[in-house]
């Protein structure tokens, strides 16, 4: 888009559609695209969360099977749309953010809360080399779907990279070492997902063009990371400071008050 800051555009991530609206999806927010598909899930988790947790016992597999079902459901979606009007899964297009795009990524979210956190089916996670050639085999297939760069691979790739990003969460999880670093890295990551674009945008490119041209691409890529993470993690530790914790507080505490009132109305009304 030439202007995409419309009114209409605008509102739209003001109101968090944008998810919905191909013209404001990605255009107004640096990487926006994200919240936008995050927030058309939190509409259908409430469904998705109650068909997973009353599989007694076998929450994880249930949410397995839904992984797969979205899977099947996307080629079904994207195949039609194809057949019909033309439309394929271009990389870092509208129907690649979509959430029906997404959505095994999400589904394998909520089979690892419930393998980690609510200790349904530990098998899976104590199985050192089943989820090592998981690992081994879902990352070479990522790879390899970004190598070919086929516009039908592109309804795959969110799929295979999150199923890589699983089997490596049950192996550090089996390992149960993990860096305190990486922790704390992991509890201020939401912040760092906001502010590592302006990190990238207004740091690394004026780095990048001092850096001697003959220095080899991998080492770039490698010093890049090192000093996005570093950067944005400390930018993180203030806005989780200034931000995050007083508005979490702000909300504990009109909660509060909300719980407070409709239990006193209940009180008034069972007398």
């Amino acid at each position: 888009l030439l202007y995409p800051y419309t009114f209409q555009n605008v509102l739209a991530n003001v109101l968090f559609v944008h998810g919905f609206v191909p013209s404001a999806n990605n255009n107004i927010v640096p990487g926006g695209w994200s919240i936008g598909t995050e927030m058309a899930f939190y509409i259908c988790f409430p469904m998705l969360f109650s068909i997973v947790a009353k599989a007694k016992g076998r929450e994880a597999a249930t949410a397995g099977a839904l992984f797969l079902a979205a899977i099947v459901f996307n080629l079904l979606i994207q195949s039609s749309l194809e057949f019909t009007h033309g439309i394929v899964v271009l990389n870092n297009s509208f129907m690649y953010f979509n959430l029906v795009n997404q959505l095994p990524v999400f589904l394998l979210g909520v089979a690892a809360f419930f393998l980690h956190n609510r200790e349904g089916e530990p098998g899976l996670v104590a199985s050192f080399r089943f989820n090592l050639v998981g690992l081994v085999l879902s990352t070479a297939c990522t790879a390899l779907l970004l190598e070919l760069n086929l516009d039908a691979t592109f309804s795959i790739v969110p799929a295979a990279a999150g199923l890589s990003a699983f089997f490596l969460l049950n192996l550090l999880w089996r390992a149960r070492r993990v860096s305190a670093l990486i922790c704390e890295i992991g509890r201020v990551s939401y912040s760092m997902y906001i502010f590592h674009f302006l990190v990238v945008w207004f740091i690394l490119r004026r780095v990048v063009k001092i850096v001697p041209a003959d220095t080899p691409r991998d080492l770039m890529l490698l010093a890049g990371f090192v000093l996005v993470v570093a950067c944005t993690y400390f930018i993180a530790r203030v806005s989780q400071w200034a931000i995050e914790a007083k508005g979490i507080a702000l909300g504990s505490a009109v909660l509060k008050r909300w719980h407070a009132r409709l239990a006193a109305k209940s009180a008034q009304a069972a007398l």
